[in-house]
């Protein structure tokens, strides 16, 4: 066999253990806690540094912007793929001598580039940043109980009531996720996970995001709508466009239609509440218009998602001082 073939087949040989490697479920072997079966020790992991993981934004690899197979390096915070080898985040490890990684989807935690899992109840509030689990009895106590928590540098905050960053002119929509976080039946039908599961990425999308404002173990009082805005402006086809202001009112009414067609049973946006409402025009009737026996207009009661209130004609009164003159009448309940 010639030099040049046995060095392609060296070659070739390691990249098929590197993805062998990256298939295997199974840890390698790593030291084992004395009488903790359920430990595996990490030398590692004091070089974890929370202060610098951000998960709110879209989790690709900062290499090769793949979203398959993501890991995020624990150490600076980066996005890197895979953990075989030659794969980004095995080279990353090698370079900078960052070694503890966690999967992006399975929240599994790995030691590279020895390849041994990690098993330590130490990194379970980094699972929780990542993916917020809320249980059935916090979120039926969240309208009730106000149980202030502490960020990563001891700021005091409120899970819900938490900043939206703004990404260019978005101001609108963190306005609309903000209001529809506080209407308690879609809320509460959100914040759990299974509700979302299997849905559109819409739904997906805001669910994660309502979970991350209502988690009590945020490490920022901040949270980025990021994923959820990219999104917005795909499915809107750029009319909801990053850096462009908007019109919350239009955003709410699509926002809400695009909801109400992908949840199969919608607890709010499906049955939009009855109010009673006298249509009018300013300044006069409006055309078809019933009255009563005593003149005044019947008010009529339908199903309104929405209600564009006409705002009164304004009233003029002259005020007699040391001057006459005309002022319109302040307005103070419109």
């Amino acid at each position: 066999m010639s030099l040049l073939r046995r060095s392609i087949f060296i070659w070739g040989h390691f990249c098929c253990l590197g993805e062998m490697q990256e298939k295997q479920e199974k840890p390698a072997s790593a030291p084992v806690g004395h009488g903790r079966e359920n430990r595996i020790i990490c030398p590692y992991l004091d070089t974890v540094d929370r202060s610098v993981l951000d998960f709110d934004f879209e989790k690709v690899c900062s290499v090769t912007l793949s979203n398959v197979n993501v890991y995020a390096c624990l150490v600076c915070g980066k996005y890197f793929q895979g953990r075989g080898q030659h794969t980004p985040a095995f080279e990353h490890s090698l370079e900078v001598e960052h070694h503890v990684f966690m999967h992006l989807e399975t929240l599994k935690a790995w030691c590279l580039p020895e390849g041994y899992e990690i098993i330590d109840a130490s990194l379970d509030d980094i699972k929780h940043v990542i993916r917020p689990l809320l249980a059935p009895e916090y979120i039926a106590t969240l309208d009730r109980v106000s149980r202030p928590s502490r960020t990563l540098d001891g700021t005091t905050y409120l899970p819900g009531f938490v900043g939206l960053n703004n990404i260019g002119h978005t101001d609108y929509i963190n306005a609309v996720v903000h209001a529809l976080s506080r209407v308690t039946p879609l809320r509460n039908h959100l914040l759990l996970e299974a509700n979302t599961e299997g849905f559109s990425p819409l739904v997906s999308r805001f669910g994660d995001l309502l979970r991350r404002m209502w988690n009590p173990s945020n490490f920022r009082p901040q949270v980025s709508p990021h994923e959820l805005v990219q999104l917005v402006d795909v499915l809107s086809k750029r009319h909801f466009h990053i850096g462009t202001p908007g019109d919350p009112t239009e955003f709410m009414a699509w926002f809400l239609h695009c909801l109400r067609t992908d949840l199969r049973h919608p607890p709010v946006t499906a049955r939009p509440a009855p109010g009673k409402a006298t249509p009018g025009a300013a300044g006069g009737e409006a055309a078809g218009v019933k009255h009563g026996r005593s003149g005044a207009p019947v008010a009529k009661r339908g199903k309104r998602s929405f209600l564009d209130p006409t705002a009164p004609p304004a009233q003029i009164t002259i005020y007699t001082l040391k001057s006459q003159f005309i002022s319109p009448q302040a307005h103070r309940n419109l």
